[in-house]
């Protein structure tokens, strides 16, 4: 149903943001 796509989206974006932010860490070091 609707509440769980934007479930699933949520957690599409989290993983994505986390990604990213990794990517940034990363490259601090």
């Amino acid at each position: 149903g609707q509440e769980f796509q934007e479930f699933l989206l949520t957690k599409l974006i989290n993983a994505e943001y986390a990604c990213y932010k990794a990517e940034k860490f990363a490259k601090l070091e």
